[in-house]
């Protein structure tokens, strides 16, 4: 199946009043996710706005220590135990038959995640920490190099180890969160050997799929608001990759989890089994 393949069927699972859906769970994770700007200004400190790409909104708010503190409470806690189940949530709805309209008829965002949060929290933590663990010692040594030198040359060449490191990354675990919304049971150790089976030999097409979207990207910084209007249409694309990639090259027992999709769970794996 190639891009414009994909494409399609993302474009047809969004009709019928399901991008309305995707729009909004992709706002709050917007919402989770922005960013607070301090500013200083006369004799106190002002909250200009919740910015991002997606928002700018002027709130002429006082900020004291307190206040500050609270904020990034907020943050941590967002990014830490709202924003992956949010994202799990958006992605298992993806995963959904659009052909089968009672799986989507008085759907709970949650549904099938219910009893597997922490899970998706731990796995979400882990693989954070691996990213860490991976990039520390390069990120350090392409730092040593720029301060120590300090030439364009220098630079260039900490950037470079930098942004390779970020793209070894991103495609290494790029399967993980759809493994997770599929099957939000599974620990980190086991969606990532899935993960392996299924992106083996696709790696390559996956980042011309993500290339695909540049010009969407680019748009999206240049027009306020644009990014998340297409932010559903570009997830739900990458949905359907997965699924393509998981039907081409990974076989598990046959298991047909659409049959019972919405509260399936590791129990019912092993008894089906």
């Amino acid at each position: 199946m190639n891009r414009k393949e994909l494409k399609q069927k993302a474009k047809y699972f969004l009709g019928n009043g399901r991008y309305g859906k995707a729009l909004l769970i992709t706002l709050i994770i917007w919402v989770l996710s922005l960013g607070f700007i301090l500013s200083t200004e006369n004799n106190g400190g002002y909250l200009l706005g919740l910015t991002g790409s997606l928002i700018n909104l002027a709130i002429p708010i006082k900020i004291t220590l307190n206040q500050s503190i609270f904020i990034l409470l907020f943050r941590l806690i967002s990014v830490v135990f709202f924003i992956p189940i949010f994202n799990i949530a958006l992605i298992r709805y993806f995963q959904l038959d659009p052909d089968k309209e009672e799986l989507f008829r008085d759907r709970s965002i949650f549904e099938g995640l219910e009893g597997n949060f922490w899970n998706i929290i731990k796995v979400y933590f882990v693989m954070a920490f691996v990213y860490f663990a991976y990039s520390i010692v390069p990120i350090i040594l392409s730092t040593g190099i720029i301060a120590l030198s300090g030439t364009d040359a220098a630079l260039l060449m900490g950037m470079a180890i930098i942004i390779a490191i970020a793209f070894y990354l991103a495609y290494k675990f790029y399967m993980i969160p759809y493994i997770l919304a599929e099957k939000p049971y599974v620990t980190f150790g086991e969606a990532r050997k899935i993960n392996d089976e299924i992106i083996k030999g696709e790696r390559f097409n996956l980042f011309v799929l993500d290339i695909s979207f540049i010009l969407w990207i680019i748009l999206g910084l240049l027009l306020p608001g644009l990014d998340l209007l297409i932010s559903p249409y570009i997830l739900a694309t990458k949905t359907q990759a997965y699924m393509y990639y998981r039907d081409k090259n990974y076989v598990e027992d046959d298991i047909n989890y659409s049959e019972f999709y919405n509260n399936f769970t590791k129990e019912d794996a092993e008894e089906y089994r």
